[in-house]
Formats: structure tokens, sequence, C-alpha cells
């Protein structure tokens, strides 16, 4: 989650910031791989202060109610990127500056593998909308 930046960054300020916002699940961890992932929605938000530089998006998992997704990436209204992605995948999208607003901006990240495991799954009592399961999404500046 993102709590209030305005007393923690000065508009001098040039470092990226991002925060999970609307639409995220909670982190989980598998206690014998180690691996760590957080689940997306099928409408996922996350708050970026961009200090002045374009971003680079990284987003790297698996979906795991189809074989397929299509992925659309948005910053505010503007369309920074649409494409389909496998059952696992990797993909990085590049923000250019002239999309991120001059204090904090929303990139929401949507996707059509939306599903919800009690519903599909007879012993699953689990409600939540679960999206994409992603070991890794990561916003790093670019020139």
């Amino acid at each position: 989650t993102y709590g209030d930046w305005s007393s923690d960054v000065c508009s001098s300020d040039l470092r990226v910031i991002f925060g999970y916002g609307e639409g995220w699940n909670e982190q989980e961890y598998n206690p014998a791989t180690g691996v760590l992932w957080r689940w997306s929605s099928s409408r996922s938000a996350i708050r970026v202060r961009a200090g002045g530089h374009g971003l680079a998006l990284t987003l790297a998992g698996e979906i795991e109610a189809a074989s397929s997704s299509h992925v659309t990436v948005r910053v505010g209204d503007a369309v920074a990127a649409a494409f389909d992605v496998d059952r696992t995948f990797t993909r990085t999208v590049l923000i250019p500056q002239a999309l991120l607003g001059e204090r904090e901006s929303v990139v929401t990240i949507e996707s059509t593998a939306a599903y919800v495991p009690a519903e599909t799954k007879w012993r699953s009592r689990d409600r939540r909308t679960l999206g994409l399961k992603l070991v890794e999404c990561a916003l790093t500046p670019v020139s």
C-alpha cells in the first residue's frame, strides 16, 4: 500500500517512488521455495512519482486460470502499451516522461484473465479477484 508522501518528498526530489494502490492483493510467500509474489486483480493501480524521468515498468509472472491474457498498461487515461501474454511471461513497458504528471501519476495494469477461485475451484473459499501473479513488478527510471 502507499501512504501520504507530501511530507517526505520535495519538488526537487528526482527519485522514483511508487506504491501499490487499488486492485492489488497482499503479498504472498512460498516458504519451501522462498518465492514472493503479489496478485493483481482485473484492474490494479500503481501510484508513482517519477521525479522527472520516463519509466520502465517490468512485469514478470504467470496467469493461472487461462492460457493467455490481454494486458493493457495505462497512465491516467492514456494507453502506454497493450499486449498479449502466455501463461508465463516477462515484459518491459517504456513509459515516456510526457505521459507522467509533475507530482503523482497513476499507472494501471488491466488483465482479461482475472478470475475468482471460489467460482472455479470447488474446494476454494477464496473470493478475491486474481489476475496476474507477479513475481516482479518494478518501475525504474529511464533517460
